[in-house]
């Protein structure tokens, strides 16, 4: 223990003084021993002097930012306080998270911006892109309507309604077609009476509905009425049906027109006709006015009948021969088949047409028509291949004249047994 220095002190007017100027340095001892018995070195500071609170050891130099708590080392602040720890823990953690959501707040944001930005961008190019479209659809409909072609689009134009024909888009501005064989025979005919009278001119019958009118003299949908697509309807009837001048023109007896007794093989020939026939329409969906030449030119390859002087034994020899057939001239594997099952349904089509004479009349008769309005337009080209096609033709309208004088004369019972051939379009044969 060390000794108490003495020091005099005099009173009066005298300065008070102190031996030794110097501070007193004082030893302290907080531990005689250690963890492991040895003597632990005192700590030599001034008063002023931190113990960390933990080891009570060593000198603190840091401090509980929560508890104000002494200590010197990691090791010590992670077990001076469980509480205070997991406290400092879940702070910086919080801390992190809260950044990490600022951030992707920010990212959002910006992501959000970006898109409005797109959508007005995109607005924009279609308003300009929809008062161009206008224009040119003006230009084109000012038109002569038998002028227009795609020759008349740009191929950027040309290209566009290629692909949209091709997937469909146009579908929805044309009415699907419902074949006309579909109706029942006594309804059609009961329809097709004043068309027979008026020699197969067209009756045009418009229906205006009061209410439309009325909103039309009012003014108020005009707009909505011009915004609305224009949809393309389809003929419920043939272009050209058997009329009462026709059946005047008819021979009184067969047999002034072929010597002996018709062929048998007549009938089964009669068959591939009325195939070919209801296949072009409904490739064309059932209007063949817009494009006779092609719908012609599809119509021979089809009918091997007018084109090659074909001729079948039996209802299953020419409806098999039907169920290989095409328009297009060449077909991948997978249209081949999708080919194939569109021809069943046309075979059932045929049978639809057999089962009545009426109707048997009324597709040559179009048949007829669809060739001269072919042979018209072809009339005003001056090719050999123009020249050698209105010959085939000319050769398939006596052809197809003279079946339609043979069904004429033939009753609807001696037809009966070609029915069979929806049987074989049902797969049962």
């Amino acid at each position: 223990m060390a000794t108490t220095q003495r020091v005099p002190i005099r009173l009066g007017k005298q300065r008070i003084a102190v031996a030794d100027s110097q501070p007193v340095a004082v030893n302290i001892r907080l531990s005689t021993h250690g963890a492991d018995g040895d003597t632990a070195p005192a700590i030599k500071n001034t008063s002023t002097a931190r113990v960390c609170r933990v080891c009570t050891e060593k000198e603190a130099r840091y401090t509980c930012p929560r508890c104000n708590a002494p200590y010197c080392s990691v090791a010590c602040f992670k077990t001076h306080g469980q509480q205070c720890t997991e406290e400092f823990y879940r702070g910086h953690v919080q801390s992190e998270m809260q950044l990490q959501n600022a951030a992707k707040d920010d990212k959002q944001a910006q992501r959000e911006m970006t898109q409005l930005l797109e959508r007005v961008k995109q607005f924009q190019d279609e308003s300009a892109d929809d008062v161009l479209l206008a224009d040119r659809l003006q230009q084109l409909a000012l038109m002569d309507p038998d002028d227009l072609s795609l020759d008349c689009l740009t191929e950027t134009e040309r290209a566009q309604f290629l692909a949209a024909a091709s997937d469909g888009r146009l579908s929805r501005f044309v009415m699907p077609w419902e074949p006309w064989w579909m109706i029942a025979p006594a309804t059609y005919k009961r329809e097709t009476q004043a068309l027979r009278k008026a020699n197969g001119r067209k009756l045009i019958i418009e229906e205006v509905s009061t209410e439309e009118t009325t909103q039309n003299d009012d003014g108020g949908d005009d707009e909505a009425v011009g915004a609305s697509p224009v949809v393309i309807e389809t003929k419920r009837y043939p272009t050209q049906v058997f009329t009462a001048s026709d059946e005047c023109a008819m021979p009184t007896d067969f047999s002034t027109i072929v010597r002996g007794k018709p062929s048998p093989l007549l009938q089964f020939n009669l068959i591939e006709l009325l195939f070919a026939y209801a296949l072009v329409l409904r490739t064309f969906n059932g209007d063949w006015e817009h494009d006779a030449i092609d719908a012609t030119l599809a119509f021979m390859r089809l009918c091997a009948v007018l084109a090659d002087d074909a001729k079948y034994t039996s209802v299953e020899h020419v409806a098999h021969a039907c169920l290989g057939k095409h328009v297009e001239a060449t077909l991948s594997v997978t249209d081949i088949k999708a080919n194939s099952a569109t021809n069943r349904v046309v075979l059932r089509d045929a049978s639809l047409l057999l089962s009545d004479k009426t109707f048997i009349l009324d597709a040559l008769s179009d048949v007829l028509a669809m060739f001269a309005h072919s042979d018209r337009e072809l009339k005003d080209q001056n090719q050999k291949e123009a020249k050698r096609t209105r010959r085939k033709i000319d050769a398939a309208t006596k052809k197809t004249a003279f079946y339609r004088m043979w069904v004429f004369h033939r009753s609807d019972g001696d037809l009966a047994e070609l029915c069979a051939l929806d049987l074989i379009a049902s797969g049962d044969c």
